[in-house]
């Protein structure tokens, strides 16, 4: 299972998938290796095979607040937004102090334009794990969402100082400067974050901001 997960990081899916199957082969009720193998399935956005495992996952140990979490961000981006609420309040009810259910949370509640509930949530994360650089961010989009500028470029900065290489957060201090009439200092932050998205091969993000920093400089 451990090398799985050295794959599974790696980006090696297919060793990751080799090893969590052999796994399962030796021990077919290992719920982690489940677990695990549908994370792969996810990140390969095979969402009917990650499911499935994280079901069985689930069904293995009913108490399993990963699985829950692991399903709930399934139906996240299957815009399943009703089931992917009930996956997170089951996982927070299992673990009360899981930072990232309260945060995946948010996401949902922001979606959903129920601002109140997004920061409810976010803050909530952010009181378990306080380094906690997505929570930051997040927060500060809804702020932004709410045209709290000063709130949102807070936290962004958070998110900034606890990880420099974050260029989601850069993206967002330039929108805000953006937003005020400051040209220049939108035009920085929106090239750092260029600049990041480059070097992290995120290249739908690289072209959004490029794009953003061309209407800047009509």
């Amino acid at each position: 299972r451990n090398r799985g997960l050295v794959y599974y990081d790696q980006k090696n899916y297919s060793q990751a998938l080799t090893n969590f199957n052999q796994a399962i082969k030796i021990n077919p009720d290992f719920a982690d290796a489940y677990n695990n193998r549908g994370l792969v399935y996810s990140d390969q956005k095979n969402y009917s095979q990650a499911l499935a495992d994280f079901n069985y996952t689930i069904d293995l140990d009913p108490n399993y607040f990963h699985a829950y979490r692991n399903r709930g961000l399934v139906h996240y981006e299957q815009k399943n937004y009703a089931q992917a609420l009930a996956d997170f309040n089951q996982a927070i009810k299992i673990n009360p102090d899981f930072a990232d259910a309260y945060n995946n949370r948010g996401l949902v509640y922001n979606i959903q334009k129920n601002y109140s509930q997004a920061l409810a949530n976010f803050n909530q994360a952010i009181k378990i794990n306080p380094n906690f650089i997505f929570a930051y961010n997040n927060r500060g989009f809804t702020y932004y969402k709410q045209k709290n500028y000063s709130q949102a470029l807070a936290d962004f900065n958070q998110a900034i100082k606890i990880n420099p290489n974050y260029a989601n957060s850069y993206y967002g201090c330039g929108n805000i400067y953006q937003q005020r009439g400051n040209k220049q200092k939108a035009l920085e932050n929106f090239q750092t974050a260029a600049n990041l998205y480059q070097q992290q091969k995120n290249l739908i993000w690289y072209q959004n901001t490029i794009d953003k920093i061309g209407e800047l400089e009509r």
